[in-house]
């Protein structure tokens, strides 16, 4: 169950630092 207690926790991290670079990259795109 820590397994995957961990992986869950990793694909989250994972998702959400995706998510949370390409809303940067489409900020930045946008004032410029």
């Amino acid at each position: 169950m820590s397994n995957e207690l961990v992986t869950f926790c990793d694909y989250f991290e994972q998702t959400y630092v995706l998510t949370f670079k390409r809303a940067v990259e489409r900020q930045q795109s946008i004032s410029e």
